[in-house]
């Protein structure tokens, strides 16, 4: 199920440009028609914008609206005057009532003249107007009421927070967010600079969009005329897999649902378009910046406490590329720069695929890309950029990447990333891959759980790495279970870096890490063996793993096979390294230089503290 890419302009850019990954929020039109709202038939649904005049007096908003202003989208010429709108019992109020002279927007049928039946009643939101604002971030505090009336913290950036109000008014969808969650906010700025908030709904999946895999031969027309749909793009046009958007704010769940039990006559399958990212459990987890010095890159004990043979002598990655499916990599990196290979943007839908500023996810690429390229230097790398500088992004285009990384000669594919969602889409790309040859190695996630993750936890196609400390202990973040496959470790690994003060490197911790460290080592035996099938070379990462259980009693059988042995699964020969002779001092002291000003270290501070 290969795609072609076009050689022209890529069709991404409609799309992409408008999700950048996970905070693009697309204004489509087509309404679902839900069971006990008023049938819509071609040309009877109408659009009246205006004035509230009069309510009915009644706390569900049942009864007569008198509102003056334009009626539209009714098949004929606009019309201006004065409405009854008629709210039933299925008349929806998304952002709660509304007030006597505000502005509204009512959507349904003109049943009379002057009288619209309405399936919605909302307050008008004016493109050009300021105060209106919309977007995504991390719940840093929230309100003890369990309804989540009150003050939320909402942290955008490492330096940016919103803080929103919720009141009676507010809407929030899919229930009230916990501290930790990702979160989508809409509202209006207030005087006071805070913001107060229509709705509030976690920012698991893309608002307004569902993803669909259609019956072979049946055109993604057909469903969008059936459902009335809007047809976004078509993601893996040889599956038949395509992205759709539906108008109304509540449906998707529904119209999964419907899409899976009604229209099995065209349906394969149907999911939400989820949204998924880095793993680390806190996106503004605290990094350590460790400056220009290389020495403690490339001379860690990470490298000795998963055995890679010193030197690399038999193998060194020689012609094997490694896709790394993240946040992108700072191309100009002085340790990175000529490893790279072209790769794609998928985030903003161009050849530059850099790691980009602004958010908790900044550098994460890079880390992860130095780890790959020490344990394989003659490998190449790929940057194939799916996520955000938060670290966030659609499982559909990650998909893709995976299957244009594929197409593009990659042989491992490393997703340094996941989710606690199943997308189908996502499960198909990687188990293609697998197929086509490539090792798909993916990190386990951090939130010191046995849930399983994806697409880590996609068996038989991917490599599950969780994480491990100095002393071979499974680090206290790291996810765990019997979808695991193997370790390597995870805390304070020291890579490749890009910040506010440059290129350098520094220490980060996650299962992400650990993923590098397989990803590099499957490199070096693709090099050794370059038609092993993918299956066979995954099984012999956990059959020649270091045991674990001894040092991990209390997880027996959740960490795979054990931890990562580079000289056993490559079949050489360990050698033990020269150890460096202390230097004996001089009897007459050397004056010392001034020491250099370390540079500030940028402030990656934890939203949430977890654990002891």
């Amino acid at each position: 199920m290969g795609i072609q890419r076009d050689t022209g302009r890529t069709p991404w850019a409609f799309w992409l440009s408008a999700l950048t990954a996970a905070v693009g929020v697309v204004a489509l039109l087509g309404v679902l028609v839900w069971p006990g709202r008023p049938a819509r038939a071609d040309g009877d649904g109408c659009e009246l914008k205006g004035t509230v005049l009069a309510s009915p007096g009644t706390s569900t908003g049942m009864g007569s609206w008198q509102v003056q202003g334009t009626l539209s989208d009714c098949g004929a010429a606009n019309a201006s005057g004065i409405y009854t709108v008629q709210a039933t019992e299925t008349t929806r109020f998304p952002d709660g009532l509304p007030e006597v002279q505000e502005r509204v927007e009512a959507k349904g049928i003109l049943v009379a003249g002057q009288v619209l039946e309405a399936w919605e009643i909302e307050r008008e939101e004016s493109e050009d107007d300021p105060s209106q604002v919309e977007f995504h971030g991390w719940v840093e505090t929230r309100p003890s009421r369990v309804d989540g009336i009150g003050t939320w913290s909402i942290r955008l950036s490492t330096s940016q927070r919103e803080t929103v109000v919720a009141d009676g008014n507010t809407r929030f969808k899919k229930g009230v967010p916990e501290v930790g969650q990702w979160v989508e906010v809409e509202g209006s700025r207030q005087a006071d600079g805070t913001v107060l908030a229509r709705r509030i709904r976690p920012d698991d999946y893309e608002a307004n969009q569902v993803v669909v895999r259609l019956k072979e031969g049946i055109p993604p027309g057909e469903l969008a005329r059936r459902r009335n749909l809007v047809l976004l793009q078509s993601l893996l046009p040889s599956a038949n897999i395509h992205l759709f958007a539906l108008q109304d704010d509540d449906d998707e769940e529904n119209l999964v649902q419907l899409l899976t039990t009604q229209d099995r006559d065209l349906v394969v399958w149907a999911e939400l378009n989820y949204v998924g990212g880095i793993p680390e459990g806190d996106p503004y987890d605290i990094w350590e910046w460790g400056g220009e010095d290389r020495s403690g890159y490339v001379n860690q004990a990470a490298f000795q406490q998963v055995h890679l043979p010193d030197p690399l002598t038999a193998v060194r990655g020689q012609g094997v590329t490694v896709a790394v499916v993240d946040t992108g990599i700072a191309l100009d990196h002085p340790e990175l720069r000529s490893r790279v290979v072209p790769g794609w943007d998928m985030v903003d839908d161009d050849a530059v695929p850099n790691d980009e500023p602004g958010g908790g996810g900044w550098g994460h690429g890079t880390h992860v890309a130095g780890i790959i390229a020490r344990m394989a230097p003659d490998s190449t790398l790929m940057p194939v950029r799916v996520l955000d500088p938060q670290g966030r992004g659609n499982s559909f285009v990650v998909a893709y990447a995976v299957e244009w990384a594929v197409n593009q000669g990659a042989q491992v594919i490393n997703l340094s990333l996941g989710g606690p969602f199943d997308s189908q889409v996502l499960r198909e790309a990687v188990a293609w891959a697998a197929q086509q040859g490539a090792i798909v190695v993916a990190a386990a996630g951090n939130q010191a759980t046995e849930a399983p993750q994806y697409p880590a936890a996609y068996r038989d196609a991917v490599v599950a790495v969780t994480a491990v400390d100095a002393a071979n202990r499974k680090a206290d973040f790291a996810n765990y279970g019997s979808w695991v496959d193997l370790a390597a470790p995870g805390v304070g690994i020291t890579s490749t870096l890009v910040s506010q003060v440059g290129y350098g490197y520094a220490s980060w911790s996650g299962t992400s890490m650990a993923t590098a460290f397989v990803s590099g080592a499957a490199a070096l035996r693709r090099e050794q063996d370059p038609a092993i099938p993918a299956r066979r070379l995954a099984q012999e990462l956990r059959s020649t793993a270091e045991g674990l259980e001894a040092t991990n009693p209390d997880y027996m059988g959740d960490l795979g096979g054990g931890l990562l042995h580079v000289a056993r699964f490559l079949g050489i020969q360990e050698t033990t390294p020269t150890p460096t002779p202390t230097p004996t001092p001089s009897p007459t002291p050397t004056p010392q230089p001034t020491p250099t000003p370390a540079p500030p270290r940028p402030l990656y501070l934890p939203l949430v503290l977890q654990g002891p």
